[in-house]
């Protein structure tokens, strides 16, 4: 008698439990990571001025217009977490660890849609710029992991009975976790729109105007803060003086990959590369590379929005909630 186990009779269900386990084991010690950074390291200046300036003063602070260091949906979650113990640093950065956990279950997830998910789950969960992110009481892992959510349901549209809504609504709530998001939510929008019409006409405008008259509503009112809080003498975080390539591929090479500081000409040479590689693909393959076209119109509308009003282009922090999409996009 030949001794017979399940890993020798279905060799494929056990690599499957294998890689399942491998990546549960990533994100688990990716978030231990994130958590003892959160328990350790004090409250930095731009927390504070979140704490004290906004989430303590509950509702009116959450829509206090002053400067863009309120990230509404994170100063409305801080509010809310530390009610009931003021000035604890774990319950002030709690929401943030809520959806760092978040952000490892659907990583997981969406990893699965992939031939190579060990790289993609790995991209997207061993970025350790993004972990102090999680750590810290800010919007920016917020919108990353709101980004991520949309994706995913993009990604797997077949499964939801009207994915177009969730997505659309999910997007908005990122821009509330930072102002940033909004480049990808135009971009995701506005492709998945021009799709849809391509395929069932105008009656998909119709189906949607409600949700889209509301999202409108909501999107003048982010310009309209956005305008107050970059305005001319308000800090504004990112890049004057370097050029759109090197801010953007610069600083994701020095800060997610944590290899330093390349030159603006080797940057150019990779956005050179990366634009042929779109190119080429595009040609052979244009219909059905959906997270390619909503790249290359987020990058657009963010050249054209720093260039047309005169502001840095993104840079350090604010390329986080980016991140998601390029790794699926790349994936």
């Amino acid at each position: 008698m030949v001794f017979q186990t399940p890993i020798f009779n279905n060799p494929n269900l056990s690599l499957k439990k294998f890689s399942n386990l491998f990546l549960v084991i990533i994100g688990i010690f990716a978030f231990a990571v994130t958590l003892l950074k959160s328990y350790t390291m004090i409250l930095s200046y731009d927390e504070a001025d979140t704490y004290l300036n906004y989430a303590r003063l509950g509702v009116k602070g959450v829509f206090k217009i002053h400067h863009a260091n309120n990230h509404i949906l994170n100063t409305f979650l801080t509010f809310l977490s530390s009610y009931l113990f003021p000035f604890n640093e774990l319950f002030i950065r709690l929401p943030n660890l809520i959806f760092c956990a978040l952000y490892f279950l659907v990583s997981f997830l969406i990893s699965k849609n992939f031939k190579n998910y060990l790289i993609v789950f790995s991209l997207l969960t061993l970025n350790f710029f993004l972990s102090d992110f999680f750590a810290r009481t800010r919007g920016y892992g917020m919108a990353a992991t709101l980004v991520l959510i949309a994706l995913y349901i993009l990604k797997n549209k077949n499964h939801f009975k009207n994915y177009f809504v969730i997505v659309l609504y999910t997007m908005l709530l990122a821009c509330y976790a930072n102002f940033i998001a909004l480049t990808i939510f135009i971009a995701t929008i506005t492709t998945i729109s021009i799709q849809e019409i391509t395929v069932n006409g105008l009656p998909f405008i119709k189906k949607h105007l409600v949700h889209l008259i509301i999202v409108a509503i909501n999107l003048l009112y982010m310009v309209y803060v956005f305008s107050q809080v970059t305005g001319e003498g308000k800090p504004l975080f990112g890049a004057y003086s370097t050029t759109f390539s090197h801010a953007i591929i610069g600083n994701l090479y020095s800060k997610h990959f944590k290899l330093g500081a390349i030159t603006p000409k080797i940057s150019l040479l990779i956005v050179s590369l990366l634009i042929l590689i779109v190119i080429f693909l595009m040609i052979k393959h244009f219909k059905v590379m959906l997270f390619t076209k909503i790249t290359l119109l987020n990058f657009l509308l963010i050249y054209i929005t720093a260039k047309i009003l005169n502001k840095p282009y993104p840079t350090q922090s604010l390329l986080l909630p980016y991140w998601p999409l390029l790794v699926i996009t790349l994936g």
